[in-house]
Protein backbone atom coordinates (compact mmCIF):
# COMPACT_ATOMS: atom_id res chain seq x y z
CA UNK A 1 0.00 0.00 0.00
CA UNK A 2 2.92 2.41 0.89
CA UNK A 3 4.03 1.82 -2.39
CA UNK A 4 1.04 2.15 -4.73
CA UNK A 5 0.86 5.54 -2.38
CA UNK A 6 4.11 6.95 -2.67
CA UNK A 7 3.92 6.20 -6.75
CA UNK A 8 0.63 8.58 -6.85
CA UNK A 9 2.27 11.11 -4.75
CA UNK A 10 5.38 10.98 -7.41
CA UNK A 11 3.24 11.59 -9.92
CA UNK A 12 1.30 14.27 -8.72
CA UNK A 13 4.61 15.54 -8.09
CA UNK A 14 5.81 15.02 -11.39
CA UNK A 15 3.02 16.27 -13.51
CA UNK A 16 1.47 18.46 -11.58
CA UNK A 17 3.50 20.12 -8.86
CA UNK A 18 2.22 17.92 -5.98
CA UNK A 19 -0.95 19.82 -5.76
CA UNK A 20 -3.98 17.88 -6.22
CA UNK A 21 -6.52 20.43 -7.01
CA UNK A 22 -4.39 20.71 -10.12
CA UNK A 23 -5.75 17.54 -11.99
CA UNK A 24 -9.61 19.67 -12.03
CA UNK A 25 -8.02 23.81 -11.86
CA UNK A 26 -5.15 22.98 -14.62
CA UNK A 27 -6.22 24.86 -17.95
CA UNK A 28 -10.00 24.80 -16.82
CA UNK A 29 -10.83 21.05 -18.04
CA UNK A 30 -13.75 19.76 -18.90
CA UNK A 31 -15.18 16.89 -17.07
CA UNK A 32 -13.85 14.37 -19.56
CA UNK A 33 -10.38 15.79 -19.35
CA UNK A 34 -10.07 15.39 -15.47
CA UNK A 35 -11.29 11.75 -15.91
CA UNK A 36 -8.68 11.59 -18.28
CA UNK A 37 -6.59 12.93 -16.17
CA UNK A 38 -7.59 10.53 -13.14
CA UNK A 39 -7.16 7.73 -15.77
CA UNK A 40 -3.68 8.74 -16.19
CA UNK A 41 -3.16 8.39 -12.24
CA UNK A 42 -1.19 5.58 -11.31
CA UNK A 43 -3.51 2.71 -9.50
CA UNK A 44 -6.70 4.86 -10.88
CA UNK A 45 -8.64 2.33 -13.51
CA UNK A 46 -11.99 2.46 -14.37
CA UNK A 47 -13.62 1.36 -11.13
CA UNK A 48 -11.88 3.62 -9.07
CA UNK A 49 -11.94 6.50 -11.62
CA UNK A 50 -15.65 6.35 -11.80
CA UNK A 51 -16.56 6.14 -8.04
CA UNK A 52 -14.16 9.11 -7.61
CA UNK A 53 -16.22 10.85 -10.10
CA UNK A 54 -18.93 10.12 -8.47
CA UNK A 55 -18.40 10.95 -4.80
CA UNK A 56 -16.75 14.57 -6.12
CA UNK A 57 -19.60 15.21 -7.73
CA UNK A 58 -21.98 14.52 -5.00
CA UNK A 59 -20.00 16.59 -2.46
CA UNK A 60 -19.49 19.54 -5.48
CA UNK A 61 -21.98 19.25 -7.90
Amino acid sequence: MAKRLQTLARSLVEHYDGKVESLWKQGKPDGAEVLTRLTGLPGFGNQRRESSWRCWGSRWG
